[in-house]
């Protein structure tokens, strides 16, 4: 169930700035169950997936436990529940602290509150509440008593190793949650699983000379044969009349664009082209699939899954059909002039259980879909538009459209997003 929940932009982007000031907080910091699983409930609860803030649901999904564990037997959400409200209370009691809103986890649910006020009426509401409470009485002097110097000297020592106990375990919790996801950038996220130094990376490009009209089967192995579109040097004319070598050159930029993110954090891929390629290697190490009807292993990879590509000669049309509602075909390219410079592409990321290894694909209806794919998941400016839910998913994909401008892709749009 999702449920639409009334909060504008500017209370979104407060409640979020207040969530990246708790959970940097040291008291947070130092705790990472309480900073995945708040984070968790207020980004869920932002965009009113509240059938996923419950406690079962919770503890799936947020530490992994199996579908029929006992919550009764371990009840790591409501302990950790319970240490974030400790936490909360602890955050907002120092008296200089100033917000526009609160972040608030009552007992008895894991729906979080988000309680706004200006700061002008907090400073005002702490003033009165200042000049409302009586002056203290001015207490008789009296003469102090003589206190024993060693005493003092002794429990001085045992306070300065108190604190630097507490600052060794601040700095360790800190230097723990850098060295995690905390505080990652989303698209550092999305390409985690494709980031293991120990395991090589395929990125797959097409050089075949052909395109194909739709999905190839699961079953099957891509294979390249010769047609008409091939002979005739240009691709199937959906939308624009684009010639199969600027479909090829566009492409081959998209994947040089991959492996050169790729390199610059350390990480090496080799780069293959569609027909070197056979199944058993993607058994062996992961894969990028650039591009869509060009690529028969996008196509193919694409075919298990909720939304793929398919196209239909005859009435010159190419679209992304949704497997729960294949009639509609609304993420369409047919030709027409007001289509002439859109384009749409599927950006894809699951682990495929037949080849046991992690698989990414870019595939655009057209090469420039597949070129703002890209710019998504490695631009700096554009990763912002990620979706946050992301982070927790295993698998997903994610619908894009495009506006082509002076021969290059525009920022792209988030149509749909499905993950499991």
């Amino acid at each position: 169930m999702t449920t639409k929940l009334s909060w504008t932009d500017a209370q979104r982007a407060e409640i979020a700035e207040e969530l990246h000031r708790i959970l940097n907080d040291a008291r947070f910091a130092s705790s990472q169950r309480c900073v995945t699983l708040l984070r968790y409930l207020v980004e869920h609860t932002l965009e009113g997936n509240l059938e996923s803030v419950k406690e079962r649901t919770l503890g799936i999904d947020v530490y992994g436990r199996l579908t029929d564990y006992d919550s009764n037997a371990d009840p790591i959400v409501r302990r950790t529940a319970r240490e974030i409200r400790k936490r909360l209370e602890l955050h907002y009691r120092n008296p200089e602290y100033r917000s526009s809103v609160r972040i608030q986890l009552v007992t008895g649910s894991y729906v979080p509150q988000f309680d706004f006020e200006s700061k002008g009426s907090a400073a005002k509401a702490d003033e009165s509440r200042e000049s409302s409470e009586p002056l203290p009485q001015r207490e008789p002097d009296v003469q102090p008593p003589e206190i024993d110097k060693s005493l003092i000297q002794r429990g001085r020592w045992r306070r300065l190793l108190l604190s630097g106990a507490a600052i060794l375990l601040v700095s360790g919790s800190l230097f723990g949650a850098y060295h995690s996801d905390f505080g990652r950038p989303t698209s550092y996220i999305v390409w985690k699983p494709f980031l293991d130094p120990k395991q090589d990376l395929i990125v797959c490009v097409s050089d075949r000379d052909e395109v194909s009209d739709s999905s190839t089967s699961s079953g099957a192995e891509p294979r390249a044969e010769g047609s008409s579109a091939g002979s005739s040097g240009s691709s199937f004319n959906a939308g624009r009349p684009y010639t199969l070598p600027r479909i090829l050159y566009m492409d081959s930029n998209v994947a040089f664009q991959i492996s050169g993110w790729f390199s610059a954090r350390g990480k090496s891929a080799s780069l293959r082209p569609y027909s070197w390629l056979k199944l058993r290697e993607f058994r062996e190490k992961p894969v990028v699939s650039i591009g869509g009807f060009n690529n028969p292993w996008s196509l193919m990879f694409l075919s298990k899954l909720r939304y793929s590509l398919h196209a239909d000669r005859a009435i010159g049309e190419r679209w992304i059909e949704d497997r729960q509602n294949p009639s509609k075909r609304d993420w369409k390219v047919d030709g027409s002039p007001e289509q002439s410079n859109v384009d749409y592409a599927l950006i894809s990321r699951y682990w495929d259980s037949e080849t046991g290894q992690w698989v990414m694909v870019l595939s655009g209806l057209g090469p420039y879909g597949t070129e703002a794919a890209a710019n998504l998941l490695t631009a700096p400016s554009l990763n912002v538009l990620l979706p946050r839910n992301l982070r927790s998913a295993r698998n997903f994909q994610i619908v894009l459209k495009v506006v082509v401008v002076g021969g290059s892709a525009g920022s792209p749009q988030i149509l749909a997003v499905h993950a499991w």
